[in-house]
């Protein structure tokens, strides 16, 4: 092989190698841009976050000076997510892909709860663990959890999810309550008895002496108001 073939080889080989070096350099840079947004953008999801930006495939030549952002409506949570980089020295945006875990506190059932105990402190025990891997619902506030009541039975070391609790009724199927209307210039209160079970806000049915059901909202124990308010009758 001729000298000069060899030269050309060799500065081809070299060429190739500092397109390498740039490509590597360049995503390298993006990469490390990528993970300290990310770093600043996601402490709020948790005590401690763990990020790992995904390597790419494609060729990234050069990227000066990146600048990082979030696409779309710019909420981060966390699981897997896309950050948009625009480069200095590239006209178009570039996209990296990276996977957020965030870990803290949370609470589980101690011991067995049955269907319809109040759930009290007593009752749970504190976690600590990734709370990004919990399932959809999961209760991790001790405030959102003591005082309800279970609504199945709950096992030892369970995640306690919304779905699984509820407010604890003011009104029980069957009970006799007071049934108020009221409007600009009278309010009338009548006894009934309650054909649903409810906590505060929650739409019950009531039936009056004389048969006739109307739908209110709990309003205390006891206590049910009617969004339209029942007339009094007119004098003779």
């Amino acid at each position: 092989m001729s000298r000069p073939l060899l030269r050309s080889l060799a500065l081809l080989l070299l060429l190739v190698s500092a397109d390498q070096a740039a490509a590597k350099t360049a995503l390298t840079t993006a990469s490390a841009a990528a993970k300290q947004f990310l770093t600043r953008q996601s402490r709020h999801l948790g005590e401690r976050v763990e990020i790992e930006v995904q390597d790419i495939s494609d060729h990234w030549p050069s990227c000066k000076n990146p600048t990082v952002f979030l696409p779309a409506n710019g909420k981060l949570q966390w699981g897997r997510v896309t950050v948009g980089i625009h480069c200095a020295d590239a006209p178009h945006t570039r996209y990296l892909q990276a996977k957020i875990r965030a870990y803290g506190h949370y609470w589980t059932a101690k011991h067995r709860i049955p269907a319809g105990a109040e759930v009290t402190e007593s009752l749970l025990k504190k976690i600590e663990g990734e709370i990004s891997a919990l399932p959809r619902g999961a209760l991790r506030k001790r405030s959102e959890i003591v005082g309800k009541v279970a609504s199945r039975t709950l096992r030892p070391g369970s995640v306690l999810q919304q779905h699984q609790l509820k407010t604890r009724p003011l009104v029980s199927r069957r009970q006799l309550v007071t049934l108020i209307a009221s409007g600009q210039s009278f309010r009338i209160a009548r006894e009934g008895r309650a054909m649903d079970e409810g906590a505060r806000g929650e739409p019950v049915r009531v039936r009056l002496p004389n048969r006739k059901v109307i739908s209110g909202f709990v309003s205390g124990p006891g206590l049910v108001e009617v969004n339209q308010a029942i007339r009094p009758r007119k004098s003779p």
